[in-house]
């Protein structure tokens, strides 16, 4: 998938969001968005993050904010992020180690 696809679904959701949130009353965002990265700072994700997070941010006119939760081979940013309210507020940065393989290797996850 290129990335300039993954930007056009993105700018969609994102779309579609600003334009449902009047209807539920608040608008959307009113606060800073966080990005649960599942690793240290410094690797692959944590750069892919940090530019959609910039990008999102000046997309939205909002805060955008990075956090690294790094541990258990991306459980426990992933287990945050699922347990957070599902407000739209905090968003994960996922590979396919704590989403796909882990799971299906039979790993234990939290979420």
């Amino acid at each position: 998938m290129s990335i300039n696809l993954i930007w056009k679904l993105t700018a969609s959701l994102l779309t579609s969001l600003l334009m449902v949130g009047p209807v539920f009353g608040a608008p959307w965002p009113d606060r800073p968005i966080k990005i649960i990265v599942p690793y240290p700072p410094g690797g692959g994700v944590d750069g892919v993050a940090r530019t959609y997070a910039q990008r999102l941010g000046e997309v939205l006119n909002a805060t955008v904010l990075v956090e690294n939760k790094a541990g258990a081979s991306g459980a426990i940013g992933a287990d945050l992020v699922a347990k957070s309210a599902p407000d739209g507020y905090t968003l994960l940065i996922a590979s396919p180690a704590e989403v796909v393989v882990g799971p299906s290797a039979g790993q234990k996850v939290p979420y």
